[in-house]
């Protein structure tokens, strides 16, 4: 498969159990650091290591594996209720059992995608005994893509502010499809929407990109990025807890990478790949493309009525919610599919045929392909692409309730003979299955609600969108 250039680095958090009682979580984490270097070689950087203090504040370059401790990973009796390890253990209550865990995370040095088995055989060592790992909502999985492709000459800030501008642009303009493809959880506090920013909130979509396009300092993509509020002299609240954290693109001679926090804690080293890989993708394509283009797939996605329309499990209950995810699914392949396979596959009248081209492709490469330097580049594109849209269908069925019964046609038709004149001009409306336009929302003083199961909906004709 196409291989990016870029370095990443991946936090790994999760809670954690070693069979050998320890007085405190520190001591457990050296065990665990330890057990690790036991099974896979690989040194870790564990609390009572000195050089532990370096690695932690930035000091010393991370070289290697390290374990920390988290406090935004809480431990909770009822993880443990359940739990198959439980049954080894039938002597214990539910809160002496508990007391065998702690949260922790594994944050890893520089990475490539050639290096990869580094993060699957770490996954692999936690789950082996005597150590033991559990996931919960409180636990997730956070991606540092670096700006600067891996091994090449380092990016001055006028080409770094280059990239990262573009790159921001087109994760505001996909962040609610790339949120979808995430548990509702994973939008909180700690993993904010950069759409319920500050200034994304007072303009609209077309607006923010073209403010994007303008900056002209690293530290204003953050501030635009990030911005939680204004307070006193017009000072700037900003934070790292954005699902897209752009605080390390600040300090050039610093971490210059993005992080993207969205992702679920996992086990699954198959399923987080192709999350780095799409990252990755998301990053390659982005540098690559023009402002015109950007702005295109920010005025396409705008009439999908994309805004606001996530971080609510119940609008995944209406079949309209998946007719805009559709829409966006093509939209995001149409972005990430470059123009080699573009303009190979692409039909301007028919886009979703796009995705059946790509996938028609044989899964694997031949000989005399691999051979072909003309042929093997293209062929990887493909290959690449095939993953990348079975990653991305399958995380849509996992966490669209409504994905298989809309894919079976069972879906209810709305109707009624009010028209749009009728209906007040906050509603909202988006595409629906039936080829009508599902208005439907509440407003609760300046804040728009979506609507529960039960209110009530109205529907008018609409020509359909081009």
């Amino acid at each position: 498969m196409a291989c990016s250039y870029r370095s990443f680095g991946i936090e790994l958090e999760c809670i954690v159990r070693h069979s050998e009682p320890a007085s405190s979580y520190r001591q457990l984490h050296t065990k665990i650091a330890r057990h690790i270097r036991r099974l896979t070689n690989l040194k870790i950087i564990h609390p009572q290591n000195p050089q532990f203090s370096g690695y932690l504040y930035g000091e010393i370059q991370r070289k290697d594996w390290m374990i920390v401790d988290d406090t935004t990973v809480l431990v909770k009796i009822g993880d443990f209720r359940y739990s198959r390890e439980r049954e080894h253990y039938p002597h214990m209550g539910s809160r002496e059992w508990a007391r065998l865990w702690c949260g922790a995370e594994l944050v890893s040095p520089i990475l490539t995608e050639n290096n990869w088995e580094e993060v699957e055989v770490i996954l692999n060592a936690i789950q082996t005994p005597p150590m033991a790992v559990i996931h919960n909502k409180t636990t997730s999985t956070h991606i540092h893509i670096g700006i600067q492709p891996h091994s090449a000459a380092p990016l001055d800030a006028e080409v770094g502010l280059y990239d990262i501008k573009r790159v921001a642009a087109i994760y505001y303009i996909f962040e609610t499809y790339l949120n979808l493809l995430c548990p509702d959880h994973r939008v909180n506090r700690y993993c904010r929407r950069t759409r319920r920013s500050h200034f994304a909130k007072r303009n609209t979509q077309r607006e923010f990109c073209q403010a994007i396009y303008e900056l002209q300092r690293l530290g204003d993509v953050f501030d635009l990025m990030n911005c939680l509020g204004i307070e006193g002299d017009d000072e700037l609240l900003t934070g790292r807890y954005f699902g897209g954290n752009f605080a390390n693109c600040v300090n050039v001679w610093d971490k210059w990478t993005i992080e993207f926090r969205s992702h679920e804690g996992t086990k699954n080293s198959n399923g987080l790949e192709f999350w780095v890989k799409l990252l990755m993708r998301l990053f390659d394509e982005a540098v690559a493309s023009d402002w015109d283009y950007i702005m295109y797939l920010c005025d396409s996605s705008e009439s999908f009525n994309a805004e606001g329309m996530c971080g609510d499990e119940n609008d995944r209950e209406l079949y309209a919610w998946r007719v805009w995810v559709l829409s966006m699914h093509h939209l995001f392949l149409l972005f990430l599919a470059g123009p080699i396979l573009r303009d190979k596959y692409m039909d301007p009248l028919a886009p979703q045929a796009l995705e059946e081209n790509i996938l028609s492709q044989p899964p694997q490469m031949t000989d005399e392909e691999y051979s072909d330097d003309n042929v093997r580049p293209v062929r990887e594109e493909e290959m690449l692409l095939q993953n990348l849209i079975n990653y991305m269908t399958e995380r849509e069925y996992k966490f669209s309730p409504q994905y298989e019964r809309f894919m079976e046609g069972n879906f209810q038709d709305w109707s009624s003979d009010n028209v749009r004149d009728d209906l007040p001009g906050d509603w909202v409306d988006y595409p629906n299955p039936s080829g009508k336009f599902l208005i439907t929302a509440g407003t609760v003083g300046e804040r728009c609600l979506w609507p529960w199961p039960w209110s009530s909906s109205y529907m008018w004709e609409k020509p359909n969108l081009v």
